[in-house]
């Protein structure tokens, strides 16, 4: 029995090494680009690298201090326009190259274009996170973004979730790995509770840091957890398909009526005031700087969807009018509190019909849902920057 437990080990630690050996010849791996953080809930692996495959395939690198980005010194260069970005994971552009990432799209067209700039070059600076919700891209601004001396400050707001992943009520992400802000009467302050939570504890154990490492160097590690992860995944969106009310129309996740209509119950009211409050906040902070606030609204796939009855289709099954809800209400907020937002689904919509093409989605996706692909970056790059270009 003792010999055929040590030849099973030595067959299986074999098929493992020449599993880890093919991986590395077909250059095949998924190591964690993020760790759990405990003052963001979670945050990039500064200098981490590996391939992002879930939508796209792209070999991704984080800079020295943690972000989807080149390398920018602390000391903004001479003759220089340094715009900072804020956003979840539409602005970390996991799913794209770099160069086509909105922000970048962005920068290369106002260098090219934008006879506003004169002589000086701009540069955008990425701080966006997958998952963070305005309280977390306000932390993240008060601890880093201030420190490079930005000129202007840019929020990559995502419509369908934004709002819902401020309040610890509504949130899909869960209390396991997020700060939030939540009123205690009229003040809006810090809740950390995150730290009591038992996934917390767990995530920053030593065994969970051992786990980190081993994922980190060993790809057959991560062809397992994506195995796993993916074939949840896809449980979960046939499960979600089936239970749309829009037949053969996949939905993104955690998507319902309530993010694109005004709010009808106390946690949405909660929420919008939690984000409203945030947003003023920011605003607040860019004018103490002396500096723009600009907010983008970003779009779902539905929204955009090329075919005009699939939009009507979900539009009269949660009895919505259109989806503009919560561009409007920013809008309306924007300019009591001093920031100018701009609506990129119209823009994008627009392409969309008249070219009969999907701006979310990849081969290795399904076509109109999750993030934008390079189609959807590339045009939400350019709107930016003609945008942009008329407030510098």
């Amino acid at each position: 029995m003792k010999k055929l437990t040590i030849a099973i080990l030595a067959y299986v630690l074999i098929f493992i090494l020449a599993l880890e050996i093919l991986l590395r010849v077909i250059q095949w791996g998924q190591a964690p680009l993020h760790r759990i953080d405990p003052i963001l809930g979670h945050s990039p692996i500064p200098n981490a690298q590996g391939w992002h495959t879930v939508e796209g395939h792209e070999y991704i690198r984080m800079n020295s201090i943690g972000h989807r980005d080149v390398e920018h010194s602390i000391k903004k260069p001479a003759n220089t326009i340094r715009i900072a970005v804020l956003g979840d994971s539409y602005t970390e552009a996991l799913h794209v190259d770099l160069p086509e990432a909105y922000w970048k799209v962005a920068e290369s067209e106002l260098n090219e274009h934008c006879s506003n700039i004169g002589e000086s070059t701009v540069e955008m600076v990425n701080f966006g996170v997958r998952g963070y919700g305005t309280a977390q891209q306000y932390i993240l601004m008060q601890n880093r973004v201030w420190q490079y001396n930005p000129d202007l400050l840019l929020l990559g707001f995502l419509g369908v979730n934004d709002v819902a992943e401020n309040s610890k009520e509504l949130d899909n992400n869960g209390i396991s790995r997020n700060p939030f802000y939540v009123f205690e009467g009229d003040e809006l302050v810090l809740d950390n509770s995150f730290h009591e939570h038992p996934i917390f504890i767990q995530e920053t154990s030593t065994t969970a840091k051992i786990k980190l490492g081993l994922l980190r160097y060993f790809r057959s590690a991560q062809l397992y957890r994506y195995a796993r992860g993916y074939f949840r995944q896809m449980s979960a969106k046939k499960e979600e398909i089936e239970s749309s009310p829009v037949k053969n129309t996949l939905l993104p996740d955690g998507l319902n009526r309530e993010v694109f209509a005004p709010p009808e119950t106390e946690d949405w009211h909660t929420a919008w005031k939690i984000t409203e409050t945030l947003l003023e906040w920011i605003s607040n902070e860019a004018a103490k700087h002396g500096i723009p606030f600009l907010v983008a609204v970003i779009g779902s796939g539905i929204e955009v969807h090329p075919d005009l009855a699939i939009q009507k289709q979900f539009l009269a099954a949660y009895n919505l009018d259109d989806f503009l809800y919560v561009d409007r209400r920013l809008a309306s907020h924007g300019a009591k509190n001093n920031y100018s937002v701009l609506s990129l689904t119209p823009i994008l919509r627009a392409y969309a019909e008249e070219h009969n093409t999907f701006l979310h989605g990849f081969p290795n996706s399904i076509p109109g849902t999750g993030h934008w692909n390079q189609k959807g970056h590339g045009l939400a790059g350019k709107a930016i920057a003609e945008w942009l270009c008329e407030k510098l």
